[in-house]
């Protein structure tokens, strides 16, 4: 199956191949797509019909994609951990990671007994209270998986406990020696060549605590030892499934939040200020609102600061990511692409097919960073501003 991020990286290749021949002035775009007698350009401002938290979870599988190089696919950290937020409700997480051996294994290695079992994980994300330790269980999976195209709202199952681990929120490296039991249990798989496929990794869930920490995938990876040798095996993928038990929020804001929200939104496209015409410049602006949330001592809730702008089109499964903006220092997020005018410009001439647009927050960043959006136009909530040029055929 190919991947979704493969997916919208096509789809964005293909909207630049697009513009072969346009030059560097966007303004220029549209013109030529129909014969035209121009006239003056002028602004239209397009209000949503629908501003709205899609039924759909965010996508929070990740994994190696082995094309002509080694890559990161898709979500490149995992959660673990239950936090009650005080202004925004019960959040749990639950992640898994698999393993894949990237390096030969010796002779020695392969004839030897395994000695110990070290799960080394990079610990670059916490949601929650700082200042109290989160114990964690880890056990094992005993069924394949896959983390291609999975969404956060996945129900997994969770093996045989293995051990529990105390985690500081605050630290940055967690180095776990697995149990002697489990590794005498486990020798001949782990030193076994079908490692990868027969070893389906481990399921980390919370038994205390209140904090999500996330984890680099490539900064995890076991270090399995015999007497006379070690081999590193690398995590090849991740999956993080995520519950949320949401307080009401104030009517007025909209929240986005990393892991758990898909925003939705829709426009009519069929208004005659722009059906026909020629676009020329395409902006989507919408404002950051500034909700009072409870936040003690030592609790730490993450915003988000980095958004991305997707295309859906007329089969709903097609994503093309249109522009990824940063919020500014006055709360504002404006989407300005040539990918915009170029999906705005097909629609516009009905030689397009979308749908609607998404807000997602970066697939490969995976955490539970917040950000609420003003609703109300009047406020500072979303408008997509289009230069037009009324064209005659």
């Amino acid at each position: 199956m190919v991947s979704s991020r493969l997916r919208l990286w096509c789809s964005s290749l293909f909207f630049s191949l697009i513009l072969v021949g346009c030059g560097d002035d966007p303004s220029n775009l549209g013109l030529g797509l129909v014969d035209v007698q121009a006239g003056e350009p002028f602004v239209v401002s397009l209000v949503p019909t629908a501003f709205e938290k899609s039924d759909d979870a965010d996508f929070t599988g990740g994994f190696l994609g082995i094309i002509t190089s080694i890559q990161r696919v898709g979500a490149a950290r995992f959660l673990v951990g239950s936090t009650s937020d005080p202004s925004l409700g019960l959040i749990s997480a639950e992640g898994r990671l698999d393993f894949v051996t990237l390096e030969a294994a010796t002779d020695d290695f392969r004839n030897g007994q395994v000695s110990s079992v070290i799960l080394t994980m990079d610990l670059n994300y916490v949601y929650g209270d700082t200042l109290t330790p989160v114990t964690l269980k880890l056990s094992s999976i005993s069924d394949a998986w896959s983390a291609s195209e999975v969404r956060s709202d996945t129900v997994l199952s969770i093996g045989e406990e293995i051990m529990e681990i105390s985690v500081d929120p605050t630290t940055d490296q967690l180095e776990i020696e697995l149990p002697d039991d489990w590794v005498s249990a486990n020798d001949a798989l782990l030193r076994s060549e079908s490692l990868s496929d027969d070893f389906h990794g481990f399921h980390l869930s919370q038994i205390d605590g209140d904090a999500v920490v996330g984890f680099s995938a490539g900064g995890s990876f076991l270090r399995i030892a015999v007497a006379s040798d070690t081999l590193r095996v690398a995590v090849n993928q991740i999956l993080t499934a995520i519950t949320r038990d949401e307080l009401a929020t104030p009517a007025e804001f909209l929240l986005l939040q990393d892991g758990v929200d898909i925003v939705r939104i829709e426009h009519d496209f069929d208004t005659e200020e722009i059906k026909n015409n020629s676009i020329h410049e395409a902006v989507f602006r919408l404002n950051k609102a500034f909700p009072s949330l409870i936040t003690p001592a030592g609790y730490y809730r993450p915003p988000l600061e980095t958004v991305t702008l997707v295309a859906i089109t007329g089969d709903e499964e097609s994503r093309t990511t249109l522009d990824e903006a940063d919020v500014d220092d006055d709360g504002v997020l404006a989407f300005q692409s040539i990918n915009l005018i170029v999906a705005m410009q097909n629609t516009v001439l009905g030689r397009g097919d979308l749908v609607r647009f998404e807000l997602h927050a970066p697939i490969e960043d995976n955490s539970l960073s917040v950000l609420f959006f003003e609703r109300s136009p009047e406020s500072g909530g979303p408008r997509l501003h289009l230069t037009v040029t009324e064209v005659r055929q």
